[in-house]
């Protein structure tokens, strides 16, 4: 890979080439439906009832194969999701035959990556597993169905919603969840009783930007393994033992029978040319499940580093484990890793909250943005669709994903791309929005929670892109402790290496909705003192070329149902919309208002935290991306469509800043504005002979010189623009040597709304008082 981290495809393809003896069973599966039953299903297997099948696709869900066979309308188009209802109604079965003949004393096992969500795993008609969490990983040995010459028929029974477990809640919680309703908070965001039960995207039960479409499917991958009598179970990278000297790492392994073993193990560079090593070490295995740490030569690894500050050094850990008396192969893995430190510490000092983000012992202000899935089918995500978000996440200047808790523990290929990109992670579990009430008690619930939270870190800790996990998103981390603590205990026995937050907003971190929610002018965010915003923004229309795929001509604006079916909230958008000077007389007019006025506000917000880096570790703009055609806060619309807001970023969340402070006029634009310019350099090295220039309507305003010190940002001057009625837009340039370092531009014509409303100020005050 070269310097300017472009993709080596080599390294992308880590998942493929984890096991060398690893196969993907993704071709030749069928799927069909059977009479729903309730969940755990029929004590035996069913498939006989199957009434049709179906060719299939893996990884997939129920919906996109019945969308492949026209035998459902495109859910994501106009209010066709209604016609799709029959589908929960059904539970559905995956079924495929692959050979598999053994040699001698050889195993074979499956290893299912994602199972959508209540699933049991038959091979041969006999139940193997039985599943009711979405993000484990499941390895099931199959040996024992191996028969010389005979396929194996390995299938899967999916129970469909209505078949979902009922939970069962204590008289407190029924008093706050009936508060809950009460209070409206969370009315957006689908049945909460029934999203608070099952380990699942809590989105998919219908959130404010996506819809109610409880997926069923096998949605990630399924991989075929064959080893000797002792098989290689989980890598662990390797850590440096405290002292810092000595270097070792873990290894499960399963063996059939006791064996004298011989490791073979290296550590090489993935995506560079540089040094290996390689030993080897005896082993005594006994029968069964064994993890044993096993010491590694002393190792001079080149850290990993976030696109901004350098190279992302990933290397490759192999085992080969052979048979000590004849050398023969039992088995082979490798991993995928990179060496890097991670930490929150004081955002100012002594005293003040752990917000200041430390990279291999350097600060590094976050300049992030909230990641959702991608498609409200996720199992249809593939390396194309991550790799196109992705490095457009990188070139507008992201340095940090937060994977949000109403979300995803999402595919391989995004954490491996985020790995070869440099971009930084924050990953959440799957736990959000629960403002008053809590989440279940149930010592059994809470143990699957914990098995199913420490399947996850087991899955992503090799990743050095993931520098932080969260306990989820908007609940009280008080009131859920008992989840908290599972969460928190999960982390620790899986990983340990990464910090763990208990919730998001929480301790210093802030979520910033009075603007939108709350209908407060943009200068609101000029007033926030947070030590770390996660999450703020406008939500605006679509390219016209999206709504012309998704909404039915008939559908007026916006008193059309399709409208409020994607999340139009008109009465905020034509709020906003009066933000810009040209009003909003139809349609077209109020795309483009919606979607200027969502850069305008994305801009005042990140360029206040972006000054006030002294005191300020970062933020996280919501949102990214979006999991369906929706009118939604997202920058880039589902279909790959860029807002006016994405170029807007591109300027402002460059490591190197120019901007204006200035004070939004409210009710009529002054005379003239008067502002400071602003540089802010978020590199590790003084900028230095620096020149900036102000152009009012293309003509030259002001200019002057400046220098600024590394991970620094000051005011370098100060300006006054005339207005005199007309357009008034301004352009500054940051040059150094005559090359342009930065740019950025301003309408400032812009006119800001009037003060936030009583009501609405309670109704947050309220929130952020639940949250505690």
């Amino acid at each position: 890979m070269d310097p300017d981290h472009g993709l080596n495809p080599e390294a992308l393809d880590a998942r493929m080439r984890a096991h060398e003896a690893e196969q993907f069973l993704h071709a030749d599966w069928y799927f069909g439906s059977v009479s729903s039953q309730p969940w755990p299903g029929p004590a035996v297997s069913d498939q006989s009832a199957v009434r049709a099948w179906r060719l299939a696709t893996v990884p997939g869900q129920v919906h996109s194969d019945l969308l492949a066979h026209g035998l459902i309308p495109d859910p994501f188009v106009g209010e066709n999701l209604r016609a799709c209802a029959w589908v929960d109604d059904c539970d559905w079965w995956y079924r495929t035959t692959p050979p598999l003949d053994l040699g001698p004393a050889q195993r074979a096992f499956v290893t299912f990556h994602g199972l959508d969500t209540y699933a049991a795993v038959y091979v041969n008609q006999q139940c193997v597993l039985r599943s009711a969490g979405m993000f484990a990983s499941h390895r099931i040995e199959l040996t024992r169905f191996a028969q010389p010459g005979a396929p194996l028929d390995l299938a899967v029974r999916l129970t469909g919603p209505a078949g979902w477990p009922r939970p069962v809640f204590s008289r407190r919680q029924r008093l706050l969840l009936a508060l809950e309703r009460l209070s409206g908070a969370a009315a957006a965001l689908g049945p909460i009783p029934e999203r608070l039960y099952h380990l699942k995207a809590p989105m998919q039960f219908g959130w404010d930007f996506a819809p109610r479409l409880r997926t069923v499917g096998i949605w990630d991958d399924v991989a075929l393994t064959v080893s000797g009598p002792a098989a290689i179970e989980n890598l662990r990278p390797p850590q440096l033992a405290a002292g810092g000297r000595v270097w070792s790492f873990e290894m499960t392994v399963d063996a059939a029978a006791g064996v004298l073993a011989q490791a073979e193990v290296s550590v090489r560079p993935a995506n560079f040319a540089g040094q290996a090593w390689a030993h080897s070490v005896s082993l005594s295995l006994r029968p069964g499940l064994q993890t044993l740490r096993l010491p590694l030569p002393a190792l001079h690894l080149a850290s990993w580093q976030p696109w901004e500050r350098g190279f992302p050094h990933l290397y490759w850990l192999e085992v080969t484990l052979r048979d000590a008396a004849s050398g023969a192969p039992l088995d082979q893995r490798r991993l995928r890793f990179g060496q890097r430190l991670a930490a929150w510490t004081p955002v100012a000092g002594p005293g003040t909250p752990a917000w200041r983000l430390q990279i291999n012992g350097k600060p590094l202000f976050v300049r992030g943005a909230n990641w959702t899935p991608a498609d409200a089918l996720p199992g249809r995500l593939r390396l194309a669709d991550y790799q196109r978000l992705l490095t457009a996440a990188r070139a507008a200047g992201v340095n940090l994903l937060r994977v949000w808790g109403g979300g995803l523990r999402e595919k391989a290929a995004f954490y491996d791309l985020c790995d070869e990109l440099g971009l930084l992670v924050w990953q959440e579990f799957p736990f959000a929005c629960l403002f008053l009430a809590e989440y279940a008690h149930d010592p059994a619930w809470l143990d699957q929670v914990e098995a199913e939270a420490q399947a996850v870190v087991r899955t992503l800790r090799h990743h050095p892109s993931l520098v932080t996990w969260c306990g989820g998103n908007e609940f009280s981390a008080a009131r859920n402790r008992h989840l908290v603590s599972r969460l928190a205990r999960a982390v620790t026995a899986e990983d340990g290496t990464r910090p763990f937050l208990p919730v998001s907003p929480a301790q210093g971190d802030v979520h910033e909705w009075a603007v939108w929610h709350g209908r407060a002018p943009l200068r609101a965010y000029q007033r926030s003192q947070a030590p770390f915003c996660s999450e703020f923004g406008l939500s605006a229309l679509p390219a016209a070329e999206t709504l012309a795929k998704i909404m039915p001509a008939a559908q007026p604006w916006p008193e059309g149902p399709a409208w409020r079916w994607h999340h139009a909230e008109a009465s905020k958008l034509q709020h906003y919309a009066a933000l810009i000077p040209s009003p909003a007389h139809d349609l077209a007019a109020l795309m483009s208002a919606t979607q200027r006025a969502q850069a305008a506000g994305l801009q005042v917000a990140i360029e206040h935290f972006r000054r006030r880096k002294a005191t300020c570790g970062g933020f996280a703009f919501w949102q990214f991306n979006e999991p369906w055609p929706a009118v939604a806060w997202s920058v880039i619309d589902f279909y790959g469509r860029p807002k006016l807001a994405y170029a807007r970023l591109q300027r402002i969340l460059q490591p190197a800043l120019i901007c204006l402070a200035y004070e939004l006029p409210v009710g009529a634009l002054p005379p003239a504005i008067s502002g400071a310019v602003w540089v802010v350099n978020d590199t590790t090295a003084p900028l230095t002979s620096l020149t900036w220039l102000a152009w009012l309507n293309g003509r030259l305003l002001a200019e002057g010189c400046a220098a600024v010190p590394a991970d620094a940002g000051q005011p370098v001057g100060a300006l006054t623009a005339p207005l005199g009625g007309g357009p008034a837009q301004l352009r500054l340039e940051l040059r150094q040597a005559n090359r342009l370092l930065a740019s950025n531009e301003y309408d400032l014509g812009l006119v800001d709304l009037p003060s936030m409303p009583w009501g609405a100020r309670i109704r947050r005050w309220l929130a952020r008082l639940a949250l505690r």
